[in-house]
């Protein structure tokens, strides 16, 4: 859970680019929490927080359009779905196996995260990765890297 007082690692939710991370970055020098690493939907501690700076932290990442992801459940969907939007908007073209990025970032199967991803979030994870790779064409469509041809 995000408040446990040990815990280092935690999961932003809505943290899905480079200016989010920025933005992610600035709340927690803002409020004086050392952070060791921040990377797409993860802040890695340096130390763990104090229980009265939970709730500084959780306030001042909503007022920024964040949240902190508690629940296990959310986090493993949070994280697959970082996952997608990194690989598919992030890094160059190319196919993507669904099932190696699953096993690869939350080290469970396609399977069973697509059960939970279809019923918390009311779509299956092969859906919302379309429709993240969709989104990306038209992107590149948009700003002229890319022609309907292509």
């Amino acid at each position: 859970m995000a408040e446990d007082p040990g815990n280092t690692e935690l999961i932003v939710r809505n943290m899905v680019c480079d200016r989010c991370r920025s933005a992610v970055g600035r709340v927690f020098q803002e409020l004086g929490i050392p952070v060791r690493h921040i990377d797409l939907g993860e802040v890695e501690l340096r130390e763990a927080l104090p229980a009265d700076m939970w709730p500084r932290l959780r306030h001042a990442l909503q007022m920024n359009g964040f949240d902190l992801v508690e629940d296990q459940d959310a986090r493993v969907i949070t994280k697959v779905k970082t996952e997608v939007v990194r690989r598919v908007h992030h890094e160059a073209g190319g196919r993507v196996d669904l099932a190696a990025l699953v096993r690869d970032t939350v080290h469970r199967e396609l399977s069973s995260v697509s059960k939970l991803f279809s019923e918390v979030e009311g779509m299956t994870l092969e859906h919302y990765f379309l429709l993240q790779r969709l989104e990306r064409v038209k992107e590149l469509i948009r700003y002229g890297e890319m022609t309907f041809s292509e």
